[in-house]
């Protein structure tokens, strides 16, 4: 194992076995040009804003299929974000 991630460490792009063709690629082929990924404060939802939050997260989800929580969720939310990440 240790060997394979050696491997890895110097690589500067994806081996072409990786690569599927773009006729055999799944979905519509089309990428959202952006210059950053969608960062939300998951902590807002905690302080009163939850409808802003969740139209957030659902507008990421439609348009980049992800997001990145801006700040780490607070102590009382424990296994809430994965549970969440679910959806």
């Amino acid at each position: 194992m240790e060997k394979l991630i050696s491997n890895w460490s110097n690589m500067k792009s994806v081996p072409e076995n990786y690569i599927f063709p773009l006729e055999s690629r799944p979905g519509d082929l089309k990428i959202p040009i952006s210059s950053s990924i969608p960062i939300i404060d998951l902590n807002e939802a905690q302080k009163g804003d939850r409808a802003n939050t969740i139209h957030q997260i659902i507008k990421a989800a439609q348009e980049f299929g992800f997001f990145q929580s801006g700040a780490n969720p607070p102590p009382s939310m424990p296994g809430h974000v994965p549970r969440l990440s679910q959806l």
